[in-house]
């Protein structure tokens, strides 16, 4: 309830600083009529905001109510290496995460971790920083639609992204590739800013997040090198740049994302792991690059075309999401309009336009490259957006004489609006990506002394919700784990046991002083036991047999 409150206050107030000219107005002591007709953007775009922001905040703790495997072991990872210096399997300062053996991104973790250290390794904790630069996010989104286009299509569109479900959803979950968008978008308003207002420094500081930005998601390698090499050569052949700051932009980037660079190295050509200044550039368990890119595939045209798509389909049908859509079911239309304006009709803005159709160009070419799914592809979401808030400011203008028209587009909006909003909150996240019911069982086993923990593999890696909300030393982790050998799930190592914990249930339940079992409801209800040989410990979703 404390939680709510404070995030209530802090929507509120973080974006005031929209409405510098209302308030000066009223300190001039207008007239409130003139007020709201001089200010009637700002006005809009502050209650957008606000009511953008505590959706994105509000509940986290409860909503999603489980707890997918990628947030636990980001969280894990920050408490980790915020404690000890080193992440679950030993690795020093790693820039990238070995994880599950085939990798994790390094980025979001480590802007966990002051979190955690303030607020302490929690379901809270892990989703806060996601939301809150999911916030900024719609703040940039304003900005950068303020200088290439005007005012008012920047009020519409913070308005419609802060009301987008894509957004929303990706915002409320600590998946650690869902900050790609964001840090790419962040990278353009400066490299937008630099050119428009010719400062090189601001210019330069875009790049320097574009670099960063390849440790937010391994799909960045492909699409920051495309997007790289085409921005640079559009800005030189329109003189907005010269040679020099070209040469610096990439040479900002490519220094900032060296240590990826050669963890890239490393795993294609199957080099050992280096140590730098205390960093780890690790060599992980499994390559999944060449599992999730099709460039590495024996049919690379075949699987191209067939990746291409499949993701298009997803973005067209949208059938990855709610009934409601990734942007609503309205939204092609709206979308293949924003889109020919800005691409074909392209003379008509700021040049600085270009560098989002080639955000564009360069997630379409991506596409092709990698497997197809909502996550893998999601940085062609926000240009995606952005045509549609192109495509909705000029559905507007057409209609602005006609006001029945304009209630009606209203109306849409707000409905599907609130029929998403009722969607999502009323949904339960359960199953093998969100997982609940398991922190109570835990924290009570962890205390069961001198016993041998038997748990159920029933969910996603077990093991580390285990460590996540048992705080465990990775010591007890790396030093004791041992793997199966005979299973293997896609681009995972599959742990058996470390410590003692074991997971998986042996085929004769035993009644053994030192043991306990940790079963699913259902598997409980399938055994024959005798209940007077154990103590039974019952939990939400688990029981406990010792």
């Amino acid at each position: 309830m404390i939680e709510n409150i404070i995030i209530i206050v802090f929507s509120i107030i973080m974006p005031v600083f929209i409405l510098n000219n209302t308030i000066r107005d009223c300190k001039k002591k207008k007239k409130i009529k003139n007020i709201l007709k001089e200010n009637k953007y700002e006005l809009i775009t502050y209650f957008a905001m606000v009511v953008g922001f505590i959706i994105r905040l509000i509940n986290l703790e409860k909503m999603p109510n489980g707890l997918i495997p990628d947030e636990a072991s980001a969280g894990y990872e920050a408490f980790s290496i915020l404690n000890y210096g080193t992440d679950r399997l030993g690795k020093s300062y790693p820039v990238f995460l070995i994880s599950w053996g085939s990798g994790q991104n390094a980025l979001y973790t480590y802007l966990l971790i002051p979190f955690i250290k303030i607020l302490g390794l929690t379901k809270f904790a892990v989703r806060l920083p996601m939301a809150i630069v999911s916030c900024i996010s719609i703040i940039a989104m304003y900005y950068l639609l303020k200088n290439i286009f005007n005012k008012k299509i920047a009020t519409i569109g913070v308005t419609f992204l802060a009301i987008c479900p894509w957004h929303i959803m990706k915002a409320r979950y600590g998946l650690e590739s869902n900050i790609f968008p964001n840090v790419v978008l962040f990278a353009i308003l400066f490299m937008v800013l630099g050119i428009k207002k010719e400062k090189m420094r601001t210019f330069y500081f875009g790049w320097f997040l574009l670099g960063l930005s390849t440790y937010a998601y391994g799909t960045s390698y492909f699409f920051v090198t495309i997007f790289s090499i085409i921005t640079l050569i559009f800005l030189l052949v329109k003189r907005k740049i010269k040679l020099k700051n070209a040469f610096i932009a990439i040479s900002i980037a490519a220094f900032v994302a060296l240590p990826i660079i050669i963890m890239i190295f490393i795993n294609t050509f199957d080099l050992q792991e280096i140590k730098i200044f205390g960093f780890t550039i690790p060599r992980l368990f499994i390559n999944r690059f060449e599992g999730n890119c099709s460039i590495f595939s024996s049919n690379f045209i075949t699987n191209s075309i067939n990746s291409f798509i499949t993701s298009l389909r997803i973005l067209i049908i949208q059938d990855e999401n709610f009934i409601w859509g990734l942007t609503y079911w309205y939204s092609m239309p709206l979308f293949l309009i924003g889109a020919y304006e800005a691409i074909i009709k392209n003379s008509k803005y700021h040049i600085t336009n270009q560098i989002m159709n080639i955000w564009f160009l360069s997630a379409i070419l991506l596409l092709f490259m990698v497997t197809p799914g909502i996550i893998r592809i999601n940085i062609i979401m926000i240009p995606i957006i952005y045509y549609i808030i192109l495509g909705i400011s000029i559905i507007l203008e057409l209609y602005k004489n006609k006001r029945w028209r304009l209630v009606v587009i209203t109306i849409i909006i707000i409905a599907s609006f609130i029929g998403f909003i009722y969607n999502y909150f009323s949904t339960k996240y359960t199953g093998a990506e969100f997982v609940d019911g398991v922190q109570d069982v835990i924290k009570y086993v962890d205390s069961l002394e001198n016993k041998n923990i038997y748990m159920e593999y029933n969910i996603k890696e077990p093991y580390i919700y285990v460590l996540f909300y048992a705080r465990k030393n990775p010591k007890d982790f790396y030093s004791t784990v041992t793997y199966f050998e005979d299973v293997r799930v896609q681009e995972f190592e599959n742990v058996k046991h470390f410590d003692k914990y074991y997971f998986y249930i042996p085929e004769n339940i035993e009644p053994k002083e030192n043991n306990a079992y940790v079963i699913s409801y259902k598997t409980y209800e399938n055994l024959n036991v005798d209940s007077e040989n154990y103590k039974i410990t019952y939990f939400e979703k688990y029981v406990v047999l010792e």
